[in-house]
């Protein structure tokens, strides 16, 4: 059987998917552990410079549903998007919730628990990476209002949005992290950065915004160095507009830094043609030749990269709260990686698992 699919995107989403992994292990055992000092300092260092992650798996989302070429209709984001994500939320944060429900003993029978999930899931409660799925249902509501810009065909247009976006978006809300009691006055009714990264994955892709390898390395180099920098300024001087800078997606470092690593992936397949590639472990593909055994497992790792990001978290927690495992008791760093590498190996492992059983197929 064969599919269709761009390379770069499955690779992207691949890597992406690892560092979301990594992001979450340091940033659970910053939550529960509450390090101190050098430990502290590492931790947040390692989470922030993984940022760039989840801002890619939207630009590839833009670049492929922003398309005007592909046929999206209002059938298809509600029977086959919007439904997805929300059999995902409603599913997952049902077993989150049973989880805390038991871990920590939480007092009452059946209708406790049925009002502790209800309200963990109408109001987003839930664990601390489940956040993507309202904001996934959100984008895809507003899709065919997205859709008009690249539909029109004028690259105008597409470069006006985007830095319309751009600057309301992630420039001032960044100078707004500086203003302790005040902020820029002016402003778009659009309260979220996550549409910047949808535009800024589609003008990428299909060459609207050219950029080279060496101003793509530039831009991940420079935007990952700001990053720990005011990682550092952060906590050592206690400056929060640069702990602002450092972990949030809407900064302008963590939005330079997400394009870069975006654009050089980009820059490995020019024009990012989609071709056919035989289903997994079969090792070739059409026109290209032979895929390596690391390929295969990309394009593995990229189909179940959802199921992946959504139980990573349950392997995480299970670790740290029912095994009890402390990694700052140990070599802080070599336990953390050694928790990501379990972690990521059980999710990977678990996520093939669910695919093959039909309920959760559909979703993930």
């Amino acid at each position: 059987m064969m599919n269709v699919r761009v390379r770069y995107f499955s690779y992207l989403r691949a890597v992406a998917c690892v560092a979301i992994v990594i992001l979450h292990t340091f940033y659970c055992a910053i939550r529960l552990f509450s390090p101190q000092g050098n430990a502290e300092l590492m931790s947040l260092m390692v989470r922030n410079c993984m940022l760039w992650a989840v801002p890619v798996f939207v630009m590839v989302t833009g670049a492929l549903l922003l398309n005007p070429d592909k046929r999206v209709t209002t059938g298809k984001i509600f029977h086959g998007y919007i439904r997805r994500a929300l059999c995902a939320l409603i599913v997952f944060t049902f077993v989150f919730a049973l989880f805390d429900f038991l871990v920590d003993r939480h007092a009452g029978g059946p209708g406790a628990f049925l009002i502790f999930w209800l309200q963990a899931l109408l109001l987003n409660r839930s664990w601390l990476h489940m956040w993507y799925l309202y904001m996934l249902i959100g984008i895809c509501l507003m899709l065919p209002l997205f859709r008009l810009v690249t539909r029109s065909r004028d690259d105008r247009i597409l470069r006006y949005t985007i830095l319309i976006l751009a600057v309301f978006q992630s420039v001032i809300p960044t100078v707004n992290f500086f203003l302790s009691d005040s902020s820029v006055g002016f402003y778009i009714m659009v309260n979220t950065v996550y549409p910047l990264y949808l535009f800024l994955g589609y003008a990428i892709h299909t060459g609207k915004i050219r950029v080279t390898v060496p101003a793509a390395f530039l831009m991940t180099v420079c935007g990952a160095a700001v990053i720990l920098l005011s990682t550092v300024a952060g906590l050592k001087n206690g400056w929060d507009g640069f702990s602002q800078i450092a972990g949030n997606y809407a900064s302008v470092p963590v939005v330079v830094a997400s394009c870069g690593i975006f654009s050089l992936f980009h820059a490995g397949e020019p024009g990012g043609k989609a071709e056919p590639v035989r289903a997994a472990g079969s090792g070739e593909a059409s026109g290209s030749g032979r895929t390596s055994a690391f390929q295969c497992f990309l394009m593995a790792l990229d189909r179940c990269s959802f199921g992946i990001y959504l139980v990573h978290v349950l392997v995480i927690y299970t670790i740290y709260r029912v095994f009890l495992f402390q990694p700052y008791a140990h070599a802080a760093l070599p336990a953390l990686l050694l928790v990501a590498v379990i972690s990521f190996a059980a999710s990977f492992a678990l996520s093939a698992l669910l695919r093959h059983i039909p309920g959760f197929r559909k979703f993930l």
